[in-house]
């Protein structure tokens, strides 16, 4: 084993789940490595360290959707489209026609299905400017908008 890899393991807990990075994490939760004079993301150097090269422009992406989790088993190297098709699979992506929790639903969601309507209505009949939803629904316009337009809340 070489000096970087008794390193960079003696950084993990490992588990028998999630094999969790201890040390420096970025505000996402990811853990951060410097590996041959380079920072890079923990999981990528996992991945280097167990199975050799990443094609470049590729995404090492989480099996376990845990951002801190570091064991190879777990990870798997991917195109920017198949991150993405494996958050849509997964109900993780806020936009698309594969979201596994529309609406209020959403844990995300600030406003209510019958906020919604409220907004429609008094914007369409009380001709209420969207600044003026946006502050007393504490959103910014642009959601307002989107809602109005029907691009968000369908």
């Amino acid at each position: 084993m070489t000096t970087y890899e008794t390193e960079f393991w003696s950084r993990v807990a490992k588990g028998t789940g999630c094999w969790l990075w201890i040390a420096n994490k970025d505000r996402s939760g990811y853990g951060r490595f410097n590996f041959k004079g380079v920072r890079k993301p923990a999981h990528r150097v996992s991945y280097e360290l167990s199975y050799g090269h990443i094609e470049s422009n590729n995404f090492i992406c989480h099996r376990c959707d845990e951002p801190s989790c570091v064991r190879p088993g777990h990870l798997f190297q991917g195109t920017q489209f198949d991150n993405m098709l494996d958050m849509t699979k997964k109900g993780r992506r806020a936009a698309g026609k594969k979201v596994s929790n529309p609406g209020e639903l959403n844990p995300a969601a600030k406003l209510t299905v019958s906020q919604v309507a409220d907004i429609r209505y008094r914007y369409s009949n009380e001709k209420i400017s969207q600044i003026k939803l946006a502050t007393q629904y504490g959103v910014s316009q642009q959601v307002i908008s989107n809602i109005i337009l029907r691009k968000n809340w369908r």
